[in-house]
């Protein structure tokens, strides 16, 4: 009775982690008789298994066999409870993985709290600007290391380095802009440019490095699978003072399908939750010409507050694990204004 409690007891906690589909051992179990009887060379022998197997078809705690008919054992301390994942008769990946991960992002952006400063001055609201569409495009590269901490729970971190622009079109009125440069609308014959639309494109150009921490919490059954990777990103870019912060949320669900000799490929869906703040700074110019004592472009210091416009978008992917060690990947975020794409190539050890 103990040891049928020690192996429900375990079924329970595990077979909603596991991470890979189940063996079907009575297969493994007659290849390895095969494998033991054989007087052949082990080149000669070719694994025969069901496709897809789940554990509807067999005792809940048989053990998973190598391909001599032995227990197979875990030769690492990680992930914990790796063993008792292997005598349930489950796979996993191995511990340690390195990648390389290219990424495009462009999204809209809501701006708010314009400051502006005029020949170095302190910086003051400016609440009379009005903003077009503005718009970010990033490109960044980073490489990224996790480990296997418990059969469901992947921890990682990332170093990259990035660069983008930030558009964004401006106009203000010509009355409101000579009235902060100084001057007067008032009288019978104002300036031309008061009855102006003064328009310009703040259009900022960075560089930076970020470096993220971040967890996957993952789970399968059969050929399904669904995954919870959560990020969190710190952004030094060299036109801000300030760091900036984001936290990234990417929930997804997918299904694994046998490629034979070429491995194993996952297809998935999903949404991004993102949000990010930061203050931009830069330069406006405008055309000054017609106000008196003005040259004929001001150049005028911002410091501007932009986060994404859409948290949410969806996104739909693959990953192809050639082999064990081997895997690629690919991404694609759309909807609302967020578009984005993702790639990496992992070597796992």
């Amino acid at each position: 009775m103990k040891s049928q409690w020690l192996t429900c007891s375990l079924y329970l906690l595990f077979c909603s982690f596991a991470l890979t589909n189940v063996h079907a051992n009575e297969n493994d179990k007659q290849t390895a008789k095969e494998v033991k009887d054989c007087q052949c060379s082990q080149e000669d022998i070719i694994r025969v298994t069901e496709l897809y197997p789940t554990l509807k078809g067999r005792e809940i705690g048989e053990i998973l066999l190598d391909k001599y008919g032995e227990r197979q054992i875990w030769p690492r301390a990680l992930p914990f409870f790796a063993q008792e994942v292997l005598d349930l008769g489950f796979e996993l990946p191995k511990t340690f993985g390195i990648a390389i991960i290219p990424n495009l992002i462009g999204q809209d952006l809501i701006l708010k709290d314009l400051k502006v400063g005029f020949n170095d001055s302190e910086m003051v609201p400016l609440d009379f600007v009005q903003f077009g569409t503005a718009r970010a495009e990033n490109t960044n590269l980073q490489i990224k290391a996790d480990v296997w901490l418990f059969p469901f729970l992947n921890l990682y971190a990332t170093y990259g380095k990035m660069k983008g622009n930030a558009a964004t079109p401006i106009s203000i009125k010509g009355k409101d802009l000579v009235e902060f440069l100084g001057g007067s609308c008032d009288g019978l014959f104002p300036l031309p440019a008061c009855n102006k639309n003064i328009a310009s494109i703040a259009d900022p150009h960075y560089t930076g490095s970020n470096i993220s921490l971040g967890f996957t919490l993952a789970m399968g059954w059969d050929r399904f699978f669904v995954a919870l990777p959560v990020t969190y990103v710190i952004t030094d870019l060299n036109i801000l003072e300030d760091d900036v912060k984001a936290l990234q949320i990417s929930p997804r669900i997918g299904i694994s399908s046998d490629a034979g000799k070429w491995g194993t490929l996952s297809t998935f869906v999903g949404l991004t939750y993102l949000d990010a703040e930061l203050d931009v700074a830069g330069k406006l110019t405008f055309d000054t010409s017609d106000i008196p004592g003005e040259s004929d472009r001001t150049e005028l210091d911002f410091i501007i507050n932009q986060e994404n416009a859409d948290k949410i978008n969806y996104l739909i992917g693959f990953n192809w694990d050639v082999t064990k060690s081997w895997s690629f990947h690919s991404e694609a975020g759309f909807g609302g204004s967020r578009e984005s794409f993702i790639a990496s190539t992992t070597y796992r050890f």
